[in-house]
């Protein structure tokens, strides 16, 4: 598979979040966000995660919003499948998309994989405070009260 021009911002979501295999996404956008920002300071300008990512480089505010609009197009289309509720709900990958993904992945140069990579084991390490920590007890301080 040729390297592509560029890809798009929902491409690049749905690459983090296909790679990193995890069960659920949470529904808020602050994980996907920190991961793309992660790749849009360490991308090369010139390569494939360049464009979709110059946005967020030149208003690095601009995070979550991205990660939320690319978040609500993937479920449009049917990559990735609202679920759970409450502190719980996020989003999960649908079936056929790992396939693509990993695809495109091997289609990159090495150096946007390194930085896809580095980016998805920042993206695992949130989403596992978030699935280990669904909310703080106030049950246990009331004693101190």
């Amino acid at each position: 598979m040729p390297t592509p021009t560029f890809i798009g911002t929902d491409s690049v979501c749905l690459l983090l979040t296909a790679l990193a295999r995890v069960p659920r996404l949470p529904a808020q956008p602050w994980a996907l966000s920190d991961a793309i920002s992660y790749v849009a300071r360490h991308a090369n300008d010139a390569g494939p995660l360049g464009p979709p990512t110059m946005a967020i480089r030149q208003r690095p505010r601009m995070a979550d919003q991205l990660a939320r609009d690319a978040t609500r197009r993937l479920v449009a289309i049917g990559r990735l499948v609202p679920a759970g509720s409450g502190w719980h709900a996020g989003y999960e990958v649908s079936a056929e998309v790992n396939h693509s993904a990993a695809q495109l992945f091997d289609s990159l140069p090495a150096d946007d994989q390194r930085v896809l990579d580095d980016a998805t084991q920042r993206l695992v390490a949130m989403v596992t405070i978030w699935s280990k920590n669904p909310c703080a007890d106030s049950s246990a301080r009331s004693a101190t009260i």
